[in-house]
């Protein structure tokens, strides 16, 4: 699998952490790239394809480590398109802030935000653009993400897309919480579809397809070899 923008966001992290990550299943044999048992792994199958379109991905700390985690799918996917960051409240990296504020970028976020939110809303991209497009997706849990769009005052002025339900019917694996509550990487595949970009939507979604299709059999194969264990 080609090195992109979330590989090297987690090997900084994990050099700068000061505890290890541990959470439920850490005892799982897994590739160190995808995350997923190597009799499951998905590592030749990344897509690495090419976009008009660019990806900012905002992860809260937490969120980097997470093997369920999606929005490095999209990282997979579109090598060259994406840049990965951690989020900060106070002190964004320096390089962030000047993609933000690139006078050639017609930046969106990607969030399920609401009228009483006082942003500027919007429910599909100015395409053609004479810019580059750029998604801004945050990557957390709800109440994370939540903070994270509320206290980013450095983001507040770049308008938020929005994905209706029924741009999300085609591309949602799961029911969510509420209908336009999706994981990072189908937020990223219907704002695709939304940009004029169908066939690069597909391709991420079959791999995130992919992604669930593997790890449910592994966890799968995880339990019945713990079953036989303790029978």
């Amino acid at each position: 699998m080609k090195q992109n923008a979330f590989h090297r966001l987690k090997a900084q992290v994990t050099e700068e952490s000061t505890r290890e990550y541990r959470a439920r299943g850490i005892q799982v044999k897994r590739c160190p790239v995808c995350q997923i048992n190597p009799d499951f792994c998905i590592c030749d199958d990344a897509p690495a394809q090419k976009s008009n379109i660019d990806f900012i991905l905002l992860f809260h700390r937490d969120e980097i480590f997470k093997p369920t985690n999606t929005g490095r799918l999209i990282a997979d996917t579109f090598p060259d398109n994406t840049f990965a960051y951690c989020w900060n409240r106070k002190s964004p990296d320096g390089s962030l802030l000047a993609l933000l504020q690139d006078p050639e970028r017609d930046c969106y976020l990607i969030f399920p935000a609401e009228e009483t939110d006082d942003r500027h809303l919007v429910n599909e991209p100015t395409m053609p653009s004479p810019k580059r497009v750029t998604f801004i997706l945050l990557d957390a849990t709800w109440r994370q993400g939540r903070r994270m769009f509320n206290f980013s005052q450095w983001m507040k002025e770049i308008p938020v897309l929005r994905i209706s339900p029924e741009a999300s019917a085609e591309y949602t694996s799961r029911k969510a919480h509420k209908e336009d509550y999706l994981s990072t990487a189908e937020s990223a595949v219907c704002a695709l579809k939304l940009a004029g970009e169908p066939q690069q939507a597909d391709l991420l979604f079959d791999y995130f397809d992919l992604f669930n299709q593997r790890y449910s059999a592994m966890r799968s194969n995880h339990q019945k070899s713990k079953s036989g264990r303790e029978s």
